[in-house]
């Protein structure tokens, strides 16, 4: 249809607490609701941008997005329910997947490695870009060198590793 982003997030339950909405997502919404509530909306398409998709087909071209495969490599870095849904629920959905995007060479290589059924010409790279409005402004070059990450302390976000690059790029470059 004409709709090009359709804003598509879980309507709220009668269920109220975590498990109770984790639950719902899981077994109603993801299954049933979103690819219905997309295709009531007139999507020409249903993209699932982060990890999550439904496990069924949802009666429309779907493409998933697979950011990493840190759940399954390194399930310790995650609760106990994540990491199951992840090794339960990503099967599904990677089967029910016109297209998966993944941001780099090495996720696809994982996937597919990982996921041996999974059609490699349904594996696209396509790399994270940046919007042009988040470049430095004027005067940029006269500011104090700085680092910015995006994320929590946890091992699997690699602060060290970014931390040590500041210190490369910063040496390098005083």
């Amino acid at each position: 249809g004409d709709l090009e982003v359709q804003d598509l997030d879980q309507p709220t339950g009668w269920l109220r607490g975590r498990l109770a909405r984790g639950l719902t997502r899981e077994l109603l919404w993801f299954p049933v609701g979103l690819g219905r509530r997309a295709r009531e909306a007139g999507a020409d398409l249903l993209h699932c941008p982060g990890h999550v998709g439904p496990p069924r087909n949802p009666g429309l071209p779907l493409v998933v997005t697979i950011f990493d495969l840190m759940a399954l490599e390194h399930a310790e870095w995650f609760t106990r329910a994540n990491a199951a849904h992840v090794r339960l629920v990503w099967p599904r959905i990677l089967r029910q997947a016109d297209t998966v995007i993944v941001a780099a060479r090495f996720t696809r290589e994982r996937l597919l490695a990982r996921f041996e059924w999974l059609d490699a010409e349904r594996v696209h790279v396509v790399p994270c870009g940046v919007d042009a409005r988040f470049t430095p402004g004027a005067g940029a070059h006269r500011q104090r060198p700085y680092v910015l990450t995006v994320g929590q302390l946890q091992p699997r976000k690699n602060l060290e590793a970014a931390v040590g690059a500041f210190e490369l790029v910063a040496r390098a470059h005083p």
